[in-house]
Order: C-alpha cells, then structure tokens, then sequence
C-alpha cells in the first residue's frame, strides 16, 4: 500500500467522523432547518412587561445588508428609555449572546441612562435568553426601565423554543442572578451544542451597529457587555457634551480602560490599584498595540491631579496607529462598522482605522475611566477556530484599508513618533559609540513592532 493510498484512506475516515458527529451535532441540514423555520414561524413569542405583553411576530424581521440575518428593532422596551435619552443625550450601546449577557448587570449598575442592547439569539439560545431577560427585567431597575432589547439571529440557525423546567428556585432568588445563567447555561451548552456553536462566527458588528440604531440620542457608546463606567459617569459626560469642548463633529473621546482584580470605588483607589499592580491597562498582556495609543502614563498623571469632583475634560489627543480600538463617547453620525468582519479579530479597528482615515482625531478624556473585572496575566494561545477567523479577518483588513483610503482620497500621514524613531536610529546607526548602537536597536525595535499597524508599511 503506497503513501497515496494511506492518505486517501485516513481523509475518507476524517470526513466520515466529520459526517457523523459534527453535522448531526448541528441543526445545519436543509431538514432540520426548514423544520425549525416552519415550527417558529407559525408562533408569535410573548415576552412579559409589567402588565403588558409584547408581541415578538418572527415572520416580520427586517435583513441584514447581506440577507444572512433576522433583526427585530426594540423587542423589549423600558418605559423610561426615551425620557432619559432626552436627559442625558447619550446611549450605551452594547451587545452580547447567552453566554456573556451575565455581565450586563454591573454594565447596567454603573450607568444611570439608556441602554440601547443588541442580542444575539441563535437557536436554542433564543429560549435561554427569553428566561433570563425577563428574570433580569424583573429584578433589576435599571435593566426593566432604562434599557431597550433588540434581537438578531442567523437564518440559517433560527430560534428554537425549549422550555427549562427546574429553575423555580433560581428564578425566585433576585439575589443571585448568576446562579440562573450557569444553570441555564449547562443545559444549553452541552457537548454537542458546543462542537458547532464554539466556532460560529459571532456577528459582533452586525450587533454593535444594531445597538447604535436603536439608540435615541446624538451621542452613543459603544461598549462591550462586560465593561463598567467609574462612578458618577452618567451625569459628568452628559454635563461634559454640554461643554464648548465637546462641540466637535469630528472629535472621538476617547477612554482609559482598564483589567483590575475589583471594581475600584473610585479614582484614587484605581490609582491605588495599579501601583500594587492590581490593576493593568486593558488588553496589555495580550494585545498591547489596541490600546497603547491612549497614552496611560498622561492618562494617570492627570488622573492624579484631579478631584473625585472634577469635571470632564479633554487631557490630551491619543497617538494614533490602526490597530488601535479605543472605548470612545462620539455622536452617533460615526460610520457604521463594517459587517464583513464577523468573527474575531479586526471588528473594532476596522471602524477605528476609518475614523482616522476620514479625519476624526481622538480626544482622551479625564478623569472618567473604563474598567474590565478580571485581569490576563500570561498570555495564552487562542483556539484554532478563533486564530483562524483572526487570520481571515486580517486578510480581509488588508483589502479594507485600500477600500478606506480610496473612499476618502487621502493617504494616512506618518505619525511625529514612527519620524522621531527612524531619526533616532539613522543617527544611532551612523554613531561610533555604544550608546549610539543602543539607541538605534531600541528604535528598531519599536519601528518593528508598528511596522504592521499602518498601510505604507
């Protein structure tokens, strides 16, 4: 038996497995699907507010621009949405699917105005998100009166109704909200469920543009589920984009954001943290280049220098390269995120390196903050499935960056810092002395590092 033979032999047996187990883990056959469809679509879901119930008619959805997704406006709206949208002029627009909607609870403690939440409801996990908003909304004020629900979901894994009995005890403890979600949790994510679901590509800008449609104010921020805003923040940036400062088409400001072991109570104890190092800029261990351009070092020093009442102002502009994807308050008149990236990998700073492309220029605004609960202290390998959709989506943003350029008729301009490095090692190449030699490897290395964030590079 040749080598030929061997392998077309193992790649039969591979293929078979595949067949076998993964497929029929999936509701992704013809069958299946039409049968989920017909099941759903002769049912108009009941989601429970207060006294009243709203209609969820599936048939009615509107279509992405690509006609791969479901999108339903405003499923579930608080009765004070709109009024606080006229308040305070500002919406946090955030996403998530079943298995991170957990941490919209301190999202929501740490933000007194609307909420404008996109979710992602695939399959069964329409069911597992059902239960849990409506325990949410029952027991949380915020999340019951302040916040607007949409959903999304693909149409080719459609929702799927289930009940789940045995939650009487959960449910009735509002106490204890994550208790809920793992028991859930469990019975959605089962091994099967998991073979297909972990490599499904999340339409994170198909649910962040969704969020920021639905939201009813000039001004949004675009924020991940598991983000929380420093004390007071509510009212100091709506006071803030009041300001002559702020009245800036073009302006993004930007925030500090940070990992910490606990929720800070307030900036001296951030600043108390990060000099015990309990506390880190976020993404520093695992992808330092999308935060870096934030400057942290002037962040903390003016940090410092601020009262606990001070109010919000612009510290210093951020030092831009296009791997950047900075937190940012900006006027919802920003361009949408580009829905070809679905996955992960280059969803942000995609829309980030066209702001820059297009001319905006990013404020660092102080003394607000950002804090993620949790921090990465060694960088781990991610999944195959994940590193092969950040390597689609690289090739993509490859082909993006052209696109951008050529829509605003302007090439990125070299940035004072990538001229001060290329100066600093000219010269130190041409030195005779050591610390010459020094100064040039220095650069170096810092020019290799950022040789991969702009296009002319």
């Amino acid at each position: 038996m040749n080598v030929r033979t061997v392998m077309l032999f193992l790649s039969i047996i591979i293929l078979t497995y595949y067949s076998i187990v993964v497929e029929a883990s999936s509701p992704s056959t013809a069958g299946e699907i039409n049968a989920f469809h017909t099941k759903i679509l002769d049912e108009t879901i009941s989601l429970k507010e207060d006294t009243e119930i709203l209609n969820l008619d599936l048939k009615l959805g509107r279509r992405d621009f690509y006609g791969k997704f479901a999108i339903y406006d405003h499923v579930i709206v608080g009765k004070n949405f709109r009024r606080l949208g006229d308040a305070y002029n500002i919406t946090v627009a955030t996403q998530a699917s079943f298995d991170r909607l957990v941490d919209i609870v301190q999202l929501s403690s740490s933000w007194d105005g609307p909420m404008s939440v996109a979710l992602f409801v695939i399959d069964i996990e329409f069911s597992a998100v059902k239960i849990f908003i409506d325990y949410l909304r029952r027991c949380n004020k915020n999340l019951r009166e302040n916040t607007s629900f949409s959903f999304l979901y693909p149409l080719d894994y459609p929702p799927v109704i289930q009940d789940f009995n045995g939650l009487e005890d959960y449910l009735s403890d509002c106490q204890d909200h994550r208790s809920l979600w793992e028991a859930i949790r469990k019975r959605v994510f089962t091994p099967n469920y998991k073979v297909w679901r972990d490599r499904y590509k999340y339409p994170q800008n198909h649910l962040r543009n969704l969020a920021r449609e639905t939201s009813l104010t000039a001004y949004t921020m675009s924020l991940d589920v598991d983000i929380i805003l420093s004390p007071s923040a509510t009212q100091k940036l709506s006071d803030f984009i009041k300001t002559d400062e702020a009245k800036c088409d073009k302006c993004i400001f930007t925030f500090a954001a940070y990992e910490v072991e606990r929720i800070p109570k307030n900036k001296d104890d951030l600043l108390e943290l990060l000099s015990v190092n309990k506390a880190q800029a976020f993404h520093d261990i695992i992808n330092k280049p999308c935060q870096e351009g934030t400057n942290y070092a002037r962040f903390e020093k003016r940090l410092r220098d601020s009262s606990e009442n001070s109010s919000v102002q612009i510290s210093h502009e951020a030092n831009f390269a296009n791997l950047y994807e900075p937190f940012y308050l900006s006027l919802n008149s920003v361009p949408k995120y580009e829905e070809r990236f679905v996955g992960y990998g280059y969803t942000r700073n995609s829309q980030t390196y066209e702001l820059y492309i297009g001319g905006w220029s990013f404020q660092v605004i102080s003394p607000v903050y950002l804090v993620h609960l949790g921090m990465i202290k060694n960088f781990q390998e991610r999944p195959y499935w994940r590193a092969k959709q950040n390597s689609e989506n690289s090739k993509l943003f490859k082909k993006f960056k052209k696109e951008i350029q050529a829509k605003y008729e302007n090439e990125p301009f070299i940035p004072l810092y990538i001229i001060k490095y290329t100066l600093v090692f000219l010269a130190g190449m041409s030195s005779r002395w050591l610390w010459g030699r020094l100064a040039a490897a220095g650069a170096f290395i810092k020019l290799r590092r950022l040789a991969n964030s702009y296009s002319f590079m």
